[in-house]
């Protein structure tokens, strides 16, 4: 099978050369490689180009498609999506890089094994704290069904991130799996969708990629816009459910943590008590139909819904204070 691997390319001429040679190591050998230059205003597309010039067969089978005006990280990826031949495609970003030379061949072998729509490697976060794999997704689990799938998802048992899956590419077509214009951490929602039409999702456990963490990243950036982005991606996952009528309980209990990780968000945010209100009642809106609860717990996170608006807010910052108060508690 035919793995397209798809970069897209943004201002990172200081990592560009690390994460391309990282993919032409690869030991995988029917491996196609697409870049989408999003109008990089530095030297990355260029450096790209001298890299891929130096040879090789990956190297000179290389797609670099170029962007006519900045589309965000979305859209990079979409049209990675429609230029890729390959039977299964693999997100990797242009600042990180591949573990190993067997790294897309361990995944496409699980692939194999298992029949998987999308199988997801471990990887190990590099910053300036030091390197270490992450524990949590060091367990290797094939997971089959709607209710398997997305309990895992709740247990956190599946990575959020798009990069490092390999996905069929037949799957993310047929489901309209594209990546939603306009958001900040896109991948939640991606992820999200994934998991509710997935049959079959294969964890490997072992580290294939190296995340790297740097200032600025989107990944690092505690922006009142990311904050609106994420109220935004909560809609799109209640609207997701909706029209696929989705009432699986980790799908519900899912949604009602991400809500209220968003309000303890917006009642932490270090801005006016006029904007968090506008967040406030911009949250609450998506959460219509929402104020039964099955446990005390859930009441007491959706207590705030059966007053108005203004009495809510309130309620709401009282419990969010409260909660965050006591979390700091636990781990003094």
């Amino acid at each position: 099978m035919r793995v397209s691997v798809i970069i897209p390319i943004f201002k990172v001429e200081d990592y560009i050369e690390r994460c391309l040679l990282s993919v032409l190591r690869q030991d995988y050998d029917n491996l196609e490689l697409i870049l989408v230059d999003d109008c990089s205003p530095d030297r990355s597309a260029a450096i790209a180009r001298e890299i891929l010039s130096r040879g090789g067969e990956i190297a000179s089978a290389a797609k670099i498609v170029t962007h006519e005006r900045n589309g965000g990280l979305s859209a990079a990826r979409n049209t990675g999506i429609r230029a890729a031949t390959g039977d299964l495609l693999y997100f990797l970003d242009s600042d990180d890089e591949l573990m190993s030379d067997s790294a897309i061949s361990g995944l496409v072998e699980l692939q194999r094994l298992t029949g998987a729509d999308c199988v997801a490697g471990n990887y190990e976060t590099v910053s300036d704290k030091g390197a270490y794999v992450s524990k949590k997704y060091g367990t290797r689990r094939t997971l089959s069904g709607s209710e398997e799938i997305t309990r895992a998802l709740y247990d956190g048992d599946i990575p959020i991130m798009a990069w490092n899956k390999l996905v069929r590419k037949e799957f993310i077509l047929t489901h309209d799996l594209f990546f939603k214009d306009g958001l900040v951490n896109e991948d939640e929602l991606w992820t999200f969708r994934l998991a509710l039409e997935a049959s079959v999702m294969a964890l490997s456990g072992t580290p294939t990629y190296r995340y790297f963490v740097r200032a600025g990243s989107i990944m690092t950036d505690k922006s009142l816009e990311r904050l609106k982005s994420s109220i935004r991606i909560y809609n799109e996952m209640v609207e997701c459910s909706s029209v696929n009528r989705v009432n699986n309980e980790y799908v519900l209990r899912h949604l009602d943590r991400f809500a209220f990780n968003r309000y303890l968000a917006i009642m932490s945010l270090a801005v006016g008590t006029p904007v968090q209100k506008e967040l406030y009642r911009s949250m609450r809106q998506y959460q219509r139909g929402q104020k039964s609860a099955s446990t005390p717990k859930e009441l007491l996170t959706r207590i705030h819904l059966y007053f108005p608006a203004s009495v809510g807010f309130y309620l709401m910052k009282l419990e969010a204070g409260l909660y965050l108060k006591k979390s700091k508690g636990r781990l003094q």
